[in-house]
């Protein structure tokens, strides 16, 4: 479903749009890439403290990604930064991703380990109706392999998001709403909703500043992330992260708070490498659906390489 409304979405605003898409077309087209492929590759250490008289754990996490993006029109040298060429040139795009991982908790009393592993696919479009409007949307799913002691669970995850943007010069503002539910022993879970208000915006072509705002199951999420490029082929990020929520009946809130940081290196217009580090700081304290309560510290290193090809 989402596929054909791709594939009605984009033509039509590849239609309104075809003055500014021919201009694009540029002499040496063969150069210019229409896919682009993520690969990500992603190795995590964590800490889990419980109060006094609890033993306290870790774990490790690792996970593999990859997404395949099409472009509408080739991209073109346009001497902006190479990561941001998508955006100053107003890219209609069709996006599939594919992900998978596992996690390990140790069992602080010797027995067996909490384990997991997960996989999941998506896919999502974004689309210029005109150059001051666009409309996006995606669908995912996952799946899960749980095991601890006496359980054995597996489950599934279905999510899904829409929204439009409006766009002013290297201005652009988004509002989207959408939700999740989970599927376990044969049983749907209640459907989680959010609602996302989010601006980015692009200064004198070589910083890259993105707000954003979600209203979440019982709480709110914010976050500030910073990009700036000293020169076309090289960039260094950081984000900012805090959220509060109540994942149980109970009216308790548990926070969270990420912070990362990270460089982007092109060799050329094609290929890039980007590095990042984040560290996660999460408190769920006891409930009576929780009986007891944790701190969690996560640290996490992630490489992704970026090609561009025709």
């Amino acid at each position: 479903m989402l596929a054909g409304a791709a594939a009605l979405v984009v033509p039509c605003a590849l239609a309104r749009a075809q003055a500014p898409a021919e201009e694009l077309r540029t002499a040496g087209a063969d150069e210019e890439p229409d896919f682009q492929v993520d690969s990500a590759a992603s190795g995590g250490w964590y800490s889990l403290a419980y109060p006094p008289g609890s033993p306290s754990t870790h774990g490790n996490r690792e996970a593999l990604s990859m997404s395949l993006t099409a472009f509408e029109v080739p991209l073109r040298d346009d001497d902006s930064p190479y990561t941001l060429q998508p955006f100053m040139q107003r890219e209609s795009s069709f996006t599939l991703s594919f992900s998978g991982g596992r996690f390990d908790t140790t069992n602080p009393y010797g027995g067996v380990d909490r384990t997991e592993w997960n996989a999941g696919i998506g896919a999502s479009f974004d689309a210029y109706l005109k150059r001051w409007l666009a409309v996006f949307g995606g669908a995912s799913y996952g799946y899960f392999d749980l095991h601890d002691v006496d359980v054995a669970q597996t489950g599934h995850t279905f999510s899904a998001s829409a929204g439009a943007g409006i766009r002013y010069g290297n201005t652009r503002v988004n509002l989207s709403g959408g939700g999740a539910v989970d599927r376990t022993a044969g049983a749907f879970g209640s459907w989680r909703r959010n609602l996302t208000l989010s601006a980015f915006s692009v200064i004198r072509r070589r910083v890259g500043v993105n707000v954003s705002g979600t209203l979440v199951q019982g709480g709110e999420e914010g976050s500030v992330d910073v990009e700036v490029y000293p020169t076309k082929g090289t960039g260094v990020f950081a984000s900012a992260f805090a959220g509060r929520y109540e994942p149980y009946s109970d009216p308790i809130f548990v926070t969270r708070y990420v912070g990362s940081v990270g460089f982007a290196g092109w060799f050329d217009a094609t290929t890039a490498l980007v590095g990042q580090y984040s560290l996660l700081d999460e408190t769920d304290p006891a409930t009576s659906s929780v009986t007891i309560g944790y701190r969690q510290l996560s640290h996490t290193l992630s490489i992704e390489a970026y090609f561009r090809f025709r």
